[in-house]
């Protein structure tokens, strides 16, 4: 018990722990931009959906840039781009259909898990393309919405790829970052069994598992569960940790801070001003670590819904109990199979 309880302050040291301390200008104000101008021109002209989806685009297909070269970026862009894109289009077009929804679930989460294997660049890029798809998953529309989503996600995110690529400079941080893709990698996890392919493995079943349970008691805003997931599962239990705790704390300081404003204003320019605020913030100080890019990102994206469909109170409720369970089901998982790997690698 001494040595877990150890473990657990060590882990909370490395959560709250600082990365980065500069802030680009350039980045935040272009973050800031693409994220809210496309959700305003949306309301503007009464097209929320399009306009949501336009900066749903611009901002996580901004988020997955890295460091690195200028073309580098650019290419990890178009994966996340093109990516991203046809997840929108496909759990769109699934979403009345449960049994595909669940089985596509696992197999979407696993596939971009798996980038893992190629850097720290396929990692954001992974977690992008597996937020989007259950984001979108989770949203109450038809399949007659296919087309103009997935356009305006496409373009919204084309434009973000561009200008953050082209205007904001993100050195690389090591000689990896200035080569080129290497997809050997990911085809030497694909084949083998390794802790990557194990990782790739346990995300989708979790993943799947959470859509099911909120699909099956009809949990409104029930997403949040496998979006959690997707966000704290790691392919060891201390990164896990970490990350259930920089997700947890973060959470429950961005949803204060969102819920206070969304509950009292229905105000649709109030909260277009809101996203222009905290997603500059987000870009502003994403590479400070974990933490900070979960207390931004979650007023960010209540904002954004809370603009569209002035559900406000309801999201700030179901975020924070649907977050709470997606992390304890990652942290039970991961204690539970690593436990039964060190028993079985004790016993062989």
């Amino acid at each position: 018990m001494e040595s877990e309880a150890q473990e657990w302050r060590e882990d909370l040291h490395r959560a709250f722990r600082e990365e980065e301390r500069t802030i680009s200008i350039p980045g935040t104000i272009i973050g800031a931009l693409i994220s809210s101008i496309p959700l305003m021109l949306g309301v503007i002209f009464d097209h929320r959906t399009v306009g949501l989806f336009a900066s749903l685009g611009g901002l996580n297909v901004g988020l997955a840039l890295s460091s690195g070269s200028q073309k580098m970026r650019l290419r990890w862009g178009m994966v996340a781009l093109v990516g991203s894109t046809i997840g929108v289009a496909l759990a769109t077009s699934i979403h009345n259909i449960g049994w595909l929804a669940l089985l596509l679930s696992f197999f979407w989460i696993a596939g971009w898990a798996l980038l893992r294997a190629i850097g720290v660049a396929g990692i954001f890029v992974g977690f992008v393309n597996a937020a989007v798809f259950i984001i979108v998953l989770g949203q109450p529309e038809n399949a007659s919405n296919i087309l103009p989503q997935t356009i305006s996600y496409f373009v919204g995110g084309l434009i973000g790829l561009f200008l953050i690529a082209l205007f904001v400079t993100h050195p690389a941080k090591n000689r990896e970052e200035l080569q080129r893709i290497e997809w050997n990698k990911l085809w030497t996890a694909l084949c083998g069994w390794n802790v990557i392919t194990r990782h790739a493995l346990r995300a989708g079943f979790l993943v799947a598992a959470g859509t099911a349970l909120y699909r099956g008691f009809a949990l409104d805003q029930g997403y949040w569960i496998p979006l959690a997931i997707v966000a704290v599962i790691q392919p060891d239990g201390t990164a896990t940790r970490v990350r259930a705790l920089q997700r947890g704390a973060g959470t429950l300081v961005g949803v204060s801070i969102a819920g206070i404003i969304a509950i009292f204003t229905h105000n649709e320019a109030v909260l277009v001003a809101c996203v222009f605020l905290s997603s500059g913030s987000l870009f502003a100080l994403k590479d400070r670590g974990y933490y900070w890019l979960v207390i931004l990102l979650t007023p960010t994206v209540i904002f954004m819904l809370s603009a569209i469909h002035l559900q406000g109170g309801t999201l700030f409720y179901y975020r924070i109990i649907d977050n709470a369970i997606g992390i304890i089901m990652a942290l039970l998982l991961i204690e539970v199979s690593d436990r039964l790997l060190k028993e079985r690698r004790a016993t062989t």
